[in-house]
């Protein structure tokens, strides 16, 4: 399949799909559209067995979303941006490879939810950050923390921390 903003190469049972979107991979609708397609195309590959995201780019794994292409959206496009943007990023978990984010610079939003959805994160030693804002590792966290985490008190300290009050812990 043919991609204007990623690289796959394979070498051996090891696919790298490399991030070209300059000059920082900002999450836009066809970047965003051409990562489903190569993520859904991996996870079909039956010879490959590790999946390694990086990015070409030197000073961003990935810089979040593409302000500028988000501004010009309204309410429903943004929702439907953000809800495909999760099926892709949720594709990850459920390949049956190993999938390795191999971050060198920002992993910032939406770059540090993929790095997230990876099994294993490598961040190359540097000035790079890896981080989201308040109010989406909020969600995130309340998304994939309880679905992972089910006795009672794992839920009441996340709820607790979400609510800022002192958490009901029970021992469960």
């Amino acid at each position: 399949m043919e991609y204007r903003f990623l690289d796959m190469q394979r070498e051996g049972r090891i696919l790298t799909v490399g991030l070209n979107r300059p000059p920082l991979n900002a999450l836009g609708r066809e970047f965003g559209e051409e990562l489903f397609r190569a993520f859904t195309e991996a996870g079909q590959m039956e010879e490959v067995t590790v999946v390694v995201v990086r990015s070409l780019l030197e000073k961003a794994f990935v810089a979040g979303a593409d302000i500028k292409e988000m501004a010009a959206m309204n309410r429903e496009e943004s929702e439907a941006f953000s809800k495909r943007l999760q099926e892709t990023f949720s594709l990850l978990p459920r390949m049956r490879k190993v999938v390795i984010a191999a971050i060198q610079g920002h992993a910032l939003g939406g770059g540090c939810e993929l790095a997230l959805a990876c099994d294993y994160r490598f961040m190359a030693a540097g000035k790079g950050r890896i981080g989201l804002p308040m109010e989406e590792a909020l969600a995130v966290e309340r998304k994939y923390g309880l679905e992972n985490l089910g006795s009672h008190d794992a839920k009441e300290g996340l709820a607790a921390f979400a609510e800022r009050r002192k958490p009901d812990f029970r021992s469960r």
